[in-house]
């Protein structure tokens, strides 16, 4: 068997690949909507501006076997360059693989040559792959066979509702001060008109309507992506598009006199539901409106009958929600010359650096809207 790589290197020939891509998760046990052509279309053209798209295709004839969404940077430090090859990574990412067809042997090795044949990077870091991953296993043989130096570590580790019970039992197995709080956050929000909750496109209600309520909350909440260098508005509306054409989109609303108090946009994927963003008007903050409405989703997936609702956040408090857990891993691939070891320990270092001042502004950021935002304000999700 003969097995060709070919480079992906633009948003338009990632759209010529779509219809192969899809076959290809098809064939692969990953049920991660963020694999999808949906997903990661929209989100490779929000952040063209930090990335080259250098995402490798590997086939088997004409047939696509394998799909690695590899994006480049290049990174200065003290004259020195080092260029990065990852998944495109902005806030907490949604986590990422690489996409293989288990029937086709030898795509891993296929992968890895060609980069060696490249020549034109100095790591390859995937962050927050599923420590579950065949790809783990794969790479790191792989990687031995061939000479390269691999390590893995823990990155990530998030919450997720199995579904395993009816909404009834399901609700009066959370904390009893969860399930309190729940009550009096919607007394408390129907002081300001009837409440109500309603989805886009479920409910009727047009794509562009549900978009511009989702943009509306966002402004007046405490993530106001207009402060960042990315264009996450256009993000959503061609994210909403694409997912309302393929029926993955639920775009969530609760509604407070009329008018929308928090929004939750999730990715109904393979009979899972997947929280990727949410936000909720500070003004209405008393009333708790992120957890009542993630408890109107999480009845929602129970009354569907879904698989499981996936928590993309860390935040301690959706531990009250549930205590399932999915544990993610970072692999680094590099040469072993001593030119290359040197470049990956500066290029830690630097980064290390950058993660502790990180750290520091989003300290001061909490304790700027400290008292603002209540413990279970229900945030979640990417930023």
């Amino acid at each position: 068997m003969t097995l060709r790589v070919d480079e992906v290197d633009s948003i338009a020939a990632l759209e010529r690949e779509s219809d192969a891509w899809r076959n290809l998760l098809m064939r692969v046990p990953h049920d991660s909507p963020y694999l999808t052509p949906e997903f990661m279309i929209p989100w490779a053209r929000m952040l063209a501006g930090r990335y080259r798209i250098r995402a490798l295709a590997v086939r088997d004839g004409e047939k696509l076997v394998g799909l690695a969404p590899l994006f480049e940077r290049r990174l200065d430090k003290w004259g020195i360059g080092f260029t990065l090859r990852s998944f495109p990574l902005h806030g907490l990412s949604p986590p990422f693989d690489l996409i293989i067809d288990p029937a086709t042997p030898g795509v891993v090795e296929a992968l890895l040559l060609h980069l060696r044949g490249d020549g034109g990077w100095h790591l390859v870091e995937l962050l927050n792959v599923p420590a579950t991953s065949p790809n783990v296993l794969a790479l790191r043989e792989a990687c031995g066979h061939l000479g390269f130096r691999f390590d893995e570590e823990a990155s990530l580790s998030t919450t997720y509702v199995p579904i395993q019970v009816n909404w009834d039992s399901y609700l009066g197995s959370l904390p009893r001060k969860l399930r309190k709080s729940l009550r009096q956050g919607q007394r408390r929000l129907e002081r300001h008109g009837p409440v109500r909750f309603t989805r886009c496109p479920a409910d009727g209600m047009a794509l562009s309507e549900g978009i511009a309520m989702a943009l509306a909350v966002i402004a007046t909440s405490w993530k106001r992506f207009d402060e960042e260098p990315v264009d996450w508005s256009g993000f959503l509306r061609e994210l909403g598009e694409r997912l309302a054409a393929r029926n993955m989109l639920s775009l969530r609303f609760l509604m407070v006199g009329g008018r929308p108090a928090a929004y939750h946009l999730e990715l109904d994927y393979r009979n899972n539901l997947h929280g990727l963003h949410n936000a909720y008007d500070l003004e209405m903050a008393s009333g708790n409106p992120g957890a009542v409405l993630l408890a109107d989703a999480l009845r929602d997936a129970h009354d569907r009958g879904c698989g499981r609702f996936d928590f993309l956040g860390t935040k301690e408090y959706l531990e009250r929600w549930a205590h399932a857990r999915q544990d993610y891993l970072r692999l680094r691939i590099f040469e072993r010359r001593f030119g290359a070891s040197l470049k990956v320990a500066l290029y830690d270092r630097v980064s290390r650096s950058r993660k502790a001042r990180a750290l520091r502004e989003e300290e001061a950021q909490r304790l700027e809207r400290l008292g603002r935002v209540p413990p279970d304000g229900g945030e979640q999700g990417n930023s």
